[in-house]
């Protein structure tokens, strides 16, 4: 072989190993069609919250419209029931839809911009997406209470067919505000009322929401303590409720008359635990959640002396479950 045939075919052989050499292209970030699928996925996320907290904000408005309508009944023979300041739950709906709107316009905006060629920024996009969903939780919260709002005002108008068509709404909307079988356990609640009677209405709503629900240990408990430490629980129970009181900060624990007054006005055997008064009340059978609440009132207010129901502390905590079985 010549020697320019020699160089001749080592030049062939260089070539085409570094032919063989070279890598494939490297691709950056996600190709378009996956781009396409997860702000397709988000978008869809953003929408079903703004949607559903609209669709929550006026079934609220509705359930105070209501709630309202027992202010100031036309019927001159009607109860007068003392109502709770809904108002706060109102706006805190309105704030919720609005800024779940708000988030999903944000996530929209940003999905338009990467569709256009900008840089794919998802994290920003999922932020938004999740400030809408969680502004959604927080409306429907504001639903369920409203919703027990309504059932502690109708639960003390009697029994008929318009009475309970409101009950029927507030199952409902009950419901509906609870997508993921959230129950009274699960909502950061509050009283909204001070006084006896608005205390009355509240507890009443609790009650009935307790029946509305589905009992267990964990999310049907409620319970009240007094600045001086003696508590009231009810506890929602597949039969009806459960109520308990525990006199441990009252002065007149050791007093018999104590004890004849928490048995006068409802309590069942009250009796001493130690150096601490113990009573229960057992509504299971057939409970009218008007009476327990007014059990529950004039407990706190009568006995245990209580001027202002917004010094109690609330929580569905307070009590173990170990200590109302």
């Amino acid at each position: 072989m010549t020697d320019s045939k020699k160089k001749s075919t080592s030049k062939k052989n260089a070539n085409k190993k570094t032919t063989n050499n070279q890598a494939a292209p490297k691709t950056s970030g996600p190709s378009p069609a996956a781009i396409r699928a997860r702000l397709s996925a988000l978008g869809e996320r953003a929408r079903e919250a703004t949607v559903e907290s609209a669709r929550l904000h006026l079934a609220g408005q509705g359930l105070d419209n209501l709630v309202q309508r027992f202010r100031d009944p036309s019927d001159p023979e009607a109860p007068v029931i003392a109502i709770p300041d809904t108002q706060p739950l109102v706006a805190l709906l309105e704030a919720s839809a609005l800024s779940s709107w708000l988030s999903a316009n944000r996530a929209g905006l940003i999905a338009r911009e990467i569709e256009l060629g900008s840089e794919p920024d998802f994290d920003a996009i999922l932020e938004a997406v999740q400030e809408g969903e969680a502004s959604y939780s927080t409306a429907a919260a504001s639903v369920r209470a409203l919703a027990a709002a309504l059932l502690g005002v109708t639960s003390q108008n009697g029994d008929n067919d318009e009475i309970n068509f409101y009950e029927h709404v507030a199952a409902i909307a009950l419901a509906v505000a609870s997508p993921n079988g959230e129950r009274f356990g699960s909502d950061q609640w509050v009283l909204q009322g001070s006084t006896r009677a608005e205390l009355v209405t509240e507890v009443a709503g609790i009650c009935c929401r307790f029946l509305c629900e589905y009992p267990d240990d964990e999310q049907s408990c409620a319970a009240f303590e007094t600045p001086s430490g003696s508590w009231i629980a009810l506890k929602g129970d597949p039969r009806g409720i459960v109520v308990i009181t525990n006199d441990s900060g009252h002065e007149l624990t050791l007093d018999v008359g104590t004890r004849a007054v928490l048995d006068r006005i409802g309590w069942s055997e009250p009796t001493l635990e130690g150096d601490v008064l113990v009573a229960r009340a057992d509504f299971t059978e057939n409970p009218v959640t008007s009476e327990i609440a007014e059990l529950v009132a004039s407990t706190l207010f009568d006995v245990y002396g209580i001027t202002d129901a917004t010094t109690l502390k609330r929580s569905r905590d307070l009590v173990s479950s170990d200590t109302l079985d």
